[in-house]
């Protein structure tokens, strides 16, 4: 997912490296002036980041920016290194973007270099590992990087298929049979939606320009398009997550063919209600790569929502895009929940409204902010589920739980309480139960109110158990 929303990055700030540093910038600048003495060279070192590293990172990620080599893992490695110790360093919230960057850039590194970071021989036209074997290379990892590398495994076996011959089939549709761990699977489906995702729907921006087929080319290419994507989730994903697959294309879509956001949730509409919805829950998590997120200052995340409910043509997209970014946001970060208590912190008018929205318009739709606050708590709550079903139950996530934010902040407290403590311990309530295995974990890549989430994951998982019964 991360490599997605990096090429994204890539191309919007190809060229304007100079703009992006500067705004980079702005943090390490005040920092340096407020602690100086022996701190400055560790400072000059995040405005290398800034000015040459971001340049790397963004200019190297571009489609395919003239003259561009590969980017190497070390300076990756330097770029987030850097970030971190910023985030180590300035005071206060604006700690907060760098360490989320840094995570971010991590998250990424190990997507984009997974079977290099568990010794898989990468050799064009040779035999490629079973996905079984290379699974069982993540036993060394920890839990963190076990979940991005898995999706990174996931990617390339999707994206790999067609060196074979032919369409792919059945990739992870035996996935017991094959000796998959069932904990593996959900990043393996969203690794492998991604590839085909982006496989569908190069085509549609071959023409002259860049900007994609005609008026008149662009209906019927993008039938075909979204035909064949539909058919490949069908074949390959195993019972229950081929959601996840699904899902993928609004990230894919948002991240590498912004125009075609539009077109395609048309086109889904008249297939299926619910293609839409995970279309875009897709959206709102690719959203959380874009640019104006990406950049490490303290709100860019207002800006890049902003942007993102601007784009949503009602309020089921809106509801569905926002807990998008919020799953993104929490899966992320899963480390690190203060970066989620900031995000919390920094649009708490929107959860604690002092006066009645005004009337919507066509113009002017509301800001619900009962509708906000569910999806934030839906797609936090969302995302937790699936890192517990990934990995069970890791340190990460006891401190994740066990985070508080400071007494002194009595709407912190509350907030926290509200969109993370207790619509978390409710759903994992149900995911430690006997019949947590049975959920439908596909059911989580979209919006759903969280009382309505609760219960239908607890009637889902009886459905499920019925059918595994059923002669």
């Amino acid at each position: 997912m991360l490599l997605l929303g990096a090429r994204q990055l890539g191309a919007a700030l190809s060229g304007r490296g100079e703009e992006a540093a500067k705004a980079v910038g702005s943090v390490a600048q005040a920092a340096e002036e407020r602690l100086g003495g022996g701190l400055r060279a560790l400072l000059k070192a995040g405005g290398r980041l800034q000015s040459a590293g971001v340049d790397l990172v963004f200019d190297s990620l571009a489609p395919h920016p003239p003259g561009a080599a590969a980017l190497a893992p070390a300076a990756f490695s330097f770029s987030r290194e850097t970030a971190g110790a910023l985030g180590e360093l300035l005071p206060g919230d604006a700690a907060l973007p760098w360490r989320e960057l840094e995570d971010k850039l991590e998250a990424f590194e190990l997507f984009k270099y997974a079977r290099e970071r568990l010794g898989i021989p990468i050799t064009p036209g040779a035999a490629v590992m079973p996905l079984a074997e290379q699974l069982r290379r993540r036993a060394g990892l920890d839990t963190y990087s076990a979940v991005w590398v898995t999706e990174g495994l996931g990617y390339a076996h999707g994206a790999g298929a067609w060196s074979a011959g032919g369409e792919p089939r059945r990739l992870l549709a035996d996935a017991s049979a094959a000796g998959l761990p069932a904990q593996a699977l959900i990043a393996l489906h969203a690794g492998m939606g991604l590839a085909f995702a982006e496989r569908s729907l190069a085509p549609l921006s071959a023409a002259p320009g860049g900007g994609g087929p005609g008026p008149a080319g662009e209906s019927s290419s993008l039938g075909a398009a979204l035909a064949g994507f539909l058919s490949l989730c069908r074949g390959n994903a195993a019972g229950g997550y081929e959601e996840i697959t699904r899902e993928a294309l609004g990230l894919v879509a948002r991240n590498l063919h912004p125009h075609l956001v539009a077109p395609i949730a048309a086109r889904l509409a008249g297939i299926d209600a619910l293609l839409v919805e995970y279309f875009w829950h897709g959206v709102g998590r690719g959203a959380y790569f874009a640019p104006a997120h990406a950049l490490p200052y303290v709100g860019s995340a207002r800006r890049s929502l902003a942007e993102l409910e601007q784009a949503t043509p009602d309020p089921p997209a809106r509801s569905n895009a926002l807990a998008g970014f919020a799953w993104a946001l929490a899966l992320v970060n899963i480390r690190r929940p203060e970066v989620v208590e900031g995000f919390l912190r920094q649009h708490r008018e929107r959860f604690l409204p002092t006066a009645p929205a005004a009337p919507a318009t066509p113009a002017t739709p509301a800001d619900n902010a009962g509708d906000f606050s569910a999806a934030v708590a839906s797609g936090i709550a969302s995302a937790v589920l699936v890192w517990h079903r990934s990995v069970g139950e890791d340190a990460w996530l006891g401190r994740f739980l066990a985070h508080a934010p400071d007494p002194a902040d009595r709407q912190a407290v509350a907030l926290w309480r509200r969109q993370v403590k207790e619509p978390c311990a409710a759903a994992l309530e149900i995911a430690r139960g006997a019949r947590g295995p049975s959920i439908p974990w596909g059911s989580l890549f979209r919006y759903r109110p969280l009382g309505v989430l609760l219960a239908g994951l607890a009637a889902d998982a009886s459905a499920t158990e019925a059918r595994a019964a059923a002669p």
